[in-house]
């Protein structure tokens, strides 16, 4: 999926469909949201009120009527209350279910504005780096994401974060190689310690994290503090994994709390394969 930044309008944008920062009841409110009903017509009001509304983090669709695009998604950011209430994660939604919503109408081009960073609060800053991340870590089959900036400085906030975001993607597939080989490795390493049941057991273990190279990753850091739970892989995790080190912690070290995340996942506690 290309990402472009431009500064304009969103009711202006010629794509396939344009997202709405909407409220949940969709019945129109004011800044884009104001605007874009206005701009479609009255029949986008109609069409909106047989929808029920909306909850945060979700969005649904309606004609464009009036606007140059064939779609509106309407998509309901959260309010900013200060960080706490999970609105990294429901704003982080609403921009994926935009895209998959896109795609179930097959819409190859969609423009977004800045969801949530209006009358709802959310920081500029923050709301840039969850809306350009979201957008690049989901598969959709959309091809152009168009992220339609309201004035300058939003402009210079989201194009830093599509800078930032192509040199780690870069980065990121410039390791793809040696990710399966890690994997192998570790797998090698568990099974030559542990007896053949034993192994399996702590496979399945390691498979409960989210990825493969965050397995690897964790096992590293719970080793390097003395976590019971892989005394006994210590060895052959070391010898088998000490080329890979280096990428993997500079990847992880500062993005994971290693403590945090295995409590997380209730592996904080020895693994019982004695």
């Amino acid at each position: 999926m290309e990402i472009e930044v431009v500064l304009g309008n969103i009711v202006d944008q010629q794509v396939d469909a344009i997202v709405n920062a909407a409220n949940h009841t969709l019945m129109g409110g004011g800044g884009v949201d104001g605007a874009i009903h206005h701009a479609a017509g009255p029949r986008l009001s109609e069409a909106c009120a047989e929808l029920g509304g909306c909850d945060v983090g979700d969005a649904k669709a309606t004609p464009g009527f009036d606007l140059p695009s064939r779609w509106v998604i309407h998509a309901v950011g959260p309010v900013w209350s200060g960080g706490s209430r999970g609105e990294a994660g429901a704003l982080a939604s609403a921009y994926r279910r935009s895209l998959e919503v896109a795609d179930s109408l097959g819409a190859k081009s969609v423009a977004f504005p800045a969801i949530s960073t209006g009358a709802f609060g959310f920081p500029e800053a923050e709301a840039a780096r969850i809306a350009v991340e979201t957008l690049r870590s989901t598969r959709s089959r959309v091809e152009l994401a168009r992220l339609v900036a309201f004035d300058h400085h939003n402009l210079r906030l989201l194009r830093r974060e599509v800078a930032r975001t192509a040199r780690l993607s870069s980065t990121s597939a410039g390791q793809a190689a040696s990710s399966s080989r890690i994997r192998e490795d570790l797998v090698a390493a568990v099974r030559t310690v542990f007896s053949p049941k034993d192994a399996e057991d702590v496979l399945a273990w390691l498979r409960r994290l989210d990825s493969d190279r965050l397995q690897v990753a964790v096992v590293i850091g719970a080793m390097w503090r003395g976590k019971p739970a892989v005394s006994k892989i210590r060895a052959g995790v070391e010898t088998a994994l000490t080329d890979y080190r280096d990428v993997l912690m500079n990847e992880y070290d500062e993005r994971i709390d290693y403590k945090a995340e295995l409590k997380r996942l209730g592996l904080d506690r020895p693994y019982p394969v004695d």
